[in-house]
């Protein structure tokens, strides 16, 4: 993780750059809605026909400024027009987790919100009884110890499902070995060894669905002058390090991964997406 005076940390009190570098990239990929679908998809087979628990009680780790969290929750009213919903929202990032908080309660849901980081809040989650219905784990396994996935499923509900979604090892932006050491963005390589660690395969049903999205990363760089401000941002949240601090053989094999995506494939690449979808057998 990131230390706090990192000027892209996603625990500094506002985040104020790593939500910019990631408002880059929403504008860029599809991914939201490839994910939301199959969100959706997964909802419908796995609670759609289950009574549930008023109100449907769910959590999501590492909410950011609960754009995203927004979204999940539309689509569970979807799934679950007439159940009523009541989320606890983790974020150590104060202001966004500020802003999450009046974005959720702005649609009418009962929240709760703990400014503190996932480890520290699932340290006082081991210490008491508490379960959820659903837990929503959006790209936060980068930033956050994977091991926490073994208490965080032990407070899933009798009907209780956990999702976990992340990009894929094999993401077109870390294929080169000096850019892949930069960050964990992409890697759910230790997610799964943490499933592994905890053996939830024995108590849980663990299904993946691999997404695939489109990503823009065209007139991010300017051949012969470098990035442009956006390319900055852009590059600074996908590698999770502030673009400024790159050393000269990252940014060389930067412009390399760059140049190739825009010279063979238009400036598109296609990363991959994980979907887990953690839940208790049904009897």
């Amino acid at each position: 993780m990131k230390v706090a005076g990192d000027k892209y940390s996603t625990i500094a009190k506002d985040a104020k750059e790593y939500s910019s570098g990631y408002e880059v990239f929403l504008n860029r990929t599809n991914f939201r809605e490839i994910v939301l679908n199959s969100f959706k998809s997964k909802l419908l087979d796995n609670m759609g026909t289950h009574i549930q628990s008023y109100p449907l009680r769910i959590l999501d780790i590492g909410c950011g400024n609960g754009l995203m969290t927004e979204r999940f929750l539309s689509a569970i009213r979807g799934v679950l027009p007439n159940t009523p919903l009541k989320i606890d929202l983790v974020e150590p990032a104060s202001i966004a987790l500020d802003n999450a908080k009046a974005l959720i309660l702005k649609a009418g849901i009962q929240v709760q919100a703990f400014n503190q980081t996932a480890e520290d809040f699932t340290s006082d989650l081991n210490q008491n009884e508490k379960f959820y219905d659903l837990i929503i784990a959006s790209y936060v396994f980068y930033h956050i110890n994977p091991d926490i996935t073994g208490v965080l499923t032990s407070h899933l509900s009798e009907l209780g499902s956990m999702v976990i979604t992340m990009g894929s090892y094999e993401h077109p932006l870390r294929k080169h070995p000096v850019l892949r050491a930069l960050s964990n963005h992409g890697d759910s390589n230790k997610l799964e060894d943490a499933f592994r660690k905890w053996k939830l395969e024995e108590d849980f049903l663990i299904t993946n669905n691999i997404l695939k999205t489109d990503l823009n990363l065209n007139a991010l760089l300017v051949q012969g002058q470098g990035l442009v401000p956006d390319g900055e941002k852009f590059f600074s949240f996908i590698y999770n390090k502030d673009y400024n601090t790159f050393n000269i053989e990252q940014k060389e094999a930067l412009f390399q991964t760059v140049s190739e995506a825009i010279s063979n494939d238009s400036g598109i690449v296609y990363p991959l997406h994980n979907l887990f979808w953690i839940s208790r057998p049904r009897l």
